[in-house]
């Protein structure tokens, strides 16, 4: 089953997938904002976790890439949809160090980081439910066959990694089309690239 929907922590680790098969952290300290600290009303219904961050996190998907460096782009974003989402009652002007946008980016970390988590849960189900991946060289012959160009990018590995995005972001809006994207329903690439990276990542580890 996908990892549980925005879960609340009072601490994060803003961490993204690297090519040795680790994870990178931007920052290992205490959380400075959580939910409580967002403007008065921002929970109430619902709104934050339910529509807001799960759009946020459909907008993130649609990019090129969805990590790294934080930019204006991504502040005016938020703001838009902040306006939006909340139709102007709660008054917000959001900036880089503010609760709305700290809060914000942790739960864009956890969603990156579910893929991991999904990729990790998927391929253990598969190696404990078939006893010819019970011993280190039958994992490793699972890694070779896939590895090998034997339809991974095609395969349940990605279709599963992949439901954790889906199931992050039930409830989201469609895009507004002022965002900077050419197309409001546009193509998950950065989604799908964060899925094949964890299964990848998850493959090649019984090597």
């Amino acid at each position: 089953a996908p990892p549980s929907k925005h879960s609340q922590t009072k601490s994060t680790s803003h961490s993204g997938l690297v090519q040795d098969g680790t994870t990178a952290e931007g920052s290992a300290k205490e959380s400075k904002y959580k939910n409580s600290d967002l403007p008065p009303g921002a929970i109430t219904g619902n709104k934050w976790c339910s529509v807001l961050v799960p759009t946020y996190a459909k907008w993130n998907s649609m990019l090129n890439i969805c990590w790294g460096t934080k930019n204006s782009q991504e502040i005016e974003v938020l703001q838009l949809l902040w306006d939006v989402v909340y139709k102007h009652t709660i008054p917000a002007m959001i900036q880089g160090d503010d609760p709305i946008y700290t809060t914000a980016t942790q739960r864009i970390t956890e969603w990156q980081g579910g893929f991991m988590s999904a990729s990790i849960s998927m391929i253990h189900s598969l190696i404990n439910s078939d006893e010819r991946f019970s011993s280190p060289q039958g994992q490793c012959g699972l890694a070779n066959f896939r590895l090998e160009g034997n339809q991974m990018w095609k395969s349940p590995f990605i279709l599963q990694t992949f439901a954790a995005h889906i199931h992050f972001i039930q409830g989201a809006m469609d895009i507004p089309i002022n965002t900077g994207l050419k197309d409001r329903h546009g193509y998950p690439k950065a989604a799908l690239s964060l899925a094949g990276a964890a299964a990848c990542i998850q493959i090649t580890s019984f090597l």
